[in-house]
């Protein structure tokens, strides 16, 4: 029922075309016989007329029968489940254009015949008015006229199937059989166009020639009517194949800017020709940038995971000074990092870094410099020490092509308050929050990777309780805050300066990261912030340490 229902509009659509078609190719049958042949109005009406319009209707008819034999089953059999069911409907569908215009073509040679025989029998003369060139030139512009007909009806029908065969959903189908060539039709429709336009002109000049009777206002209207619809004849046809090309097109732009995860769907294809199969192409180069991209997120998703195993997993409980940190990447892995261990009693130490690049490459470079850090941090005496040990392994494992940035703070006891020693490798200056001010601690030298026979120094200076030290990425400075605009170092020093001092590690930390929008904000580069508060001196908490669980 449904395939009727959708069968009735369709069919009165292709009638309307059929009849608007053949319609106006009696008007140009008409114009021929009046600027060419001499034919007056009075003499079409009496026996020209009357035949083009029953001819007219006959081939309708025959046409709408056709279509109506062709087109009733497949519609019905282009939404059945089958795949097998719907790639026969979408073959019976996407052939009906070329099988139109043979059947126009066919019917058309059949009443032109029939027309010239008619003319005979009326006239008991096969070639009245001439000889037999002008019959056979004749019977040629009438068929080239017909051929522009049928090139009409291939376009339309052509437009007005494809949402059926869309509607089959087919992304891939055997185009072995029932192939369509598109420079084929393309050469043709342009062929024929061309010989309508000219032939009907020529064949004016020579009939005016030879009955000396040329009027040049006659050749310009029959030039003008012929190529203006010759020429729109072509042109709708071009633009049906430039709008399919069109889509394709922007599929391909969407597919090439889209993230992985928002790949469009399949294209449905909608002809058997180098479209269809152009279709066909997109649609499994799409299932393969989908596998690889898929493949890919699980790889990332993977190294993401070892990635953040390789942070501290839980905020750890350092020696008279409590901890709070934010690690937020960019990408799926990134380059930036952080570590801090307690190593004994007294002496906690805490570092942060920042491996040139983006992505994989700063990732697993990132995972050697943790590695070395666990590696080398139990043997060493000062925080220099670890930064030249440090150098040796990333000149190794990268060989000059990238670097690391790197800060490393050793906070120790002593007389109720904490001794910092802080040693940098290229890496920014870390701030002391103390008395409602910021201030900068200078310290630095060449990022690790450069130089392998670097040897890194370090300062010294003294925490007291409620004192906070901040170590930060680029990406603190460097990413768009609230209101679209970087914070700059100047703005960051403001937000420092505005923490509470009273307040845990893990607060003031908090309200650093509202200053910078950190939450559901898409970032240009890595967000690395660490904060070290001091705490008061054993005896002052009652023998306990207080730490951040």
């Amino acid at each position: 029922m449904a395939g009727q229902v959708e069968t009735g509009p369709l069919l009165w659509r292709l009638f309307a075309a059929y009849a608007a078609a053949l319609g106006a190719g009696s008007l140009f049958l008409f114009l021929n016989n009046q600027l060419i042949h001499g034919i007056p109005p009075t003499v079409q009406l009496r026996f020209h007329v009357p035949f083009v319009l029953i001819s007219d209707a006959v081939m309708a008819a025959v046409l709408l029968g056709m279509t109506w034999a062709r087109l009733r089953i497949a519609l019905r059999e282009s939404r059945s489940v089958s795949p097998g069911i719907r790639a026969g409907a979408f073959r019976r569908l996407a052939r009906f254009p070329a099988e139109l215009f043979a059947g126009m073509t066919l019917l058309s040679a059949l009443f032109i015949l029939l027309f010239h025989l008619a003319e005979f029998r009326r006239d008991n003369d096969l070639t009245p008015g001439g000889g037999w060139g002008t019959l056979i030139g004749t019977i040629l512009s009438e068929l080239s006229l017909a051929l522009m007909i049928a090139v009409l009806l291939y376009s339309v029908a052509r437009r007005l199937l494809r949402p059926f065969l869309e509607r089959t959903a087919l992304t891939e189908t055997a185009f072995a059989a029932g192939r369509v060539s598109l420079p084929k039709q393309l050469s043709a429709a342009f062929s024929v166009c061309y010989l309508i336009a000219f032939a009907a002109s020529y064949r004016y000049v020579v009939a005016a020639g030879s009955s000396g009777s040329f009027n040049p206002s006659g050749l310009l209207l029959l030039m003008s009517a012929y190529t203006l619809f010759a020429g729109g004849i072509f042109v709708l046809f071009a633009l049906g194949i430039r709008g399919e090309l069109r889509r394709l097109i922007e599929a391909l732009d969407r597919l090439s800017q889209a993230p992985g995860d928002a790949v469009q769907k399949p294209i449905r294809l909608a002809s058997l020709d180098e479209i269809g199969r152009l279709a066909e192409s997109f649609n499994v180069v799409q299932r393969r940038v989908v596998g690889t991209y898929e493949e890919v997120a699980r790889q990332l998703m993977l190294a993401r995971e070892v990635q953040q195993r390789l942070l501290p997993g839980r905020i750890p409980e350092l020696a008279h000074v409590e901890f709070a940190a934010s690690c937020e990447q960019c990408q799926e892995v990134g380059g930036d990092f952080y570590e801090a261990v307690r190593l004994d009693e007294r002496r906690s130490a805490v570092m942060i870094g920042d491996v040139s690049g983006k992505g994989m490459s700063a990732a697993l470079l990132m995972s050697a410099v943790m590695t070395g850090v666990r590696l080398e941090l139990p043997d060493i005496r000062c925080a220099g020490e670890l930064l030249t040990r440090l150098n040796g392994h990333v000149w190794r494992a990268a060989q000059g092509t990238r670097y690391v940035t790197m800060g490393v703070a050793l906070l120790e006891a002593e007389d109720g308050e904490v001794r910092l020693e802080y040693a940098s490798a290229g890496h920014l200056s870390p701030y002391l929050v103390r008395g409602g001010t910021a201030v900068e601690l200078p310290c630095s030298s060449l990022p690790l990777g450069i130089d392998p026979d670097r040897t890194y120094g370090s300062i010294s200076c003294r925490m007291r309780p409620g004192e906070s030290l901040v170590l930060y990425t680029d990406g603190a400075v460097e990413n768009p805050d609230c209101g679209g605009e970087m914070p700059g170092f100047e703005r960051w020093e403001e937000h420092m300066a505005r923490l509470r001092t009273d307040l845990p590690a893990s607060a003031q930390l908090s309200l650093l990261l509202e200053k910078l929008c950190a939450e559901n904000q898409a970032l240009r580069d890595d967000r690395t912030v660490v904060l070290v508060r001091c705490l008061r001196p054993l005896a002052a908490e009652g023998g306990k340490h207080a730490g951040i669980a």
